[in-house]
């Protein structure tokens, strides 16, 4: 599996769980879906230009600090994870969650260099 150019730089891990065939059952007696989670590395950085903050926020993330940045190993989702994604994340050490919203990939094929290019709002757990 490939790493981005930005490997070194990573500062990010995304914990995103996705669904396994098979399920569990719990002590009460209900059904859980089996599932697995997947960790991600990524480069995120707080745009000190403030340029490239969206105009339009979505509401439920007026409060969360906007990042920028790339996915890096591996530098693109798998094919079973899809946007927008709501995850556990843990950015410099702080533990959190992101939601990353719909994403279109590059024409040039950059992101299989660079890796998939990502804006993410993140709110730290408290």
């Amino acid at each position: 599996m490939s790493i981005s150019a930005f490997g070194n730089f990573a500062n990010a891990k995304l914990f995103i769980s996705v669904p396994t065939a098979g399920e569990t059952v719990d002590s009460d007696g209900n059904v859980i879906p089996g599932s697995t989670t997947l960790e991600i590395s990524a480069m995120l950085l707080q745009d000190s230009r403030g340029d490239k903050q969206p105009r339009s926020i979505p509401e439920d993330h007026i409060n969360d600090l906007f990042l920028t940045g790339y996915l890096v190993d591996p530098p693109d989702l798998p094919e079973n994870v899809k946007l927008p994604l709501d995850c556990e994340a843990e950015v410099s050490g702080v533990k959190g969650r992101v939601w990353i919203p719909l994403t279109i990939k590059s024409p040039f094929l950059v992101d299989q260099i660079l890796g998939l290019k990502i804006q993410a709002y993140w709110r730290i757990q408290t």
